[in-house]
């Protein structure tokens, strides 16, 4: 995965190409939380962020979106609770207005805003588990 990470870091920046370099660095950063490295996703999901760099109209905003999200989650799973809330409503801002988030392998639809109520996040406004 770090490959395809250094090949989308290498090529020029088309909107297709900033777009999937956005979504290698987002998914290595999933691989890096999978195995237990949480700085080290962090570190690819900011980077999966400033890859975007483009204007809101070019970037997967869905990626994006769950870039964020990923983000808040590892931010919750390390107890850091304010960080996650920041987290998620920058994943609710630029996200689709409705759009799905896996945590723990529970998918979570029609994801508008999240809350943190003692050790739950709750999702309100519509969403459902699945």
């Amino acid at each position: 995965m770090r490959r395809v990470c250094d090949y989308y870091d290498n090529t020029t920046s088309t909107r297709r190409e900033a777009n999937n370099r956005m979504l290698a660095h987002y998914l290595l950063g999933r691989c890096y939380d999978d195995m237990g490295e949480a700085p080290l996703a962090l570190e690819e999901f900011n980077h999966a962020i400033n890859s975007a760099g483009l204007t809101p109209k070019e970037t997967d905003l869905g990626t994006l979106g769950r870039v964020h999200g990923q983000k808040a989650y590892l931010f919750y799973k390390s107890y850091m609770p304010d960080n996650s809330l920041l987290e998620l409503d920058k994943a609710g801002s630029v996200g689709p207005a409705s759009q799905t988030i896996i945590v723990d392998g529970i998918v979570i639809d029609n994801v508008e805003l999240f809350m943190e109520s003692g050790s739950h996040l709750i999702v309100k406004n519509g969403g459902t588990l699945k």
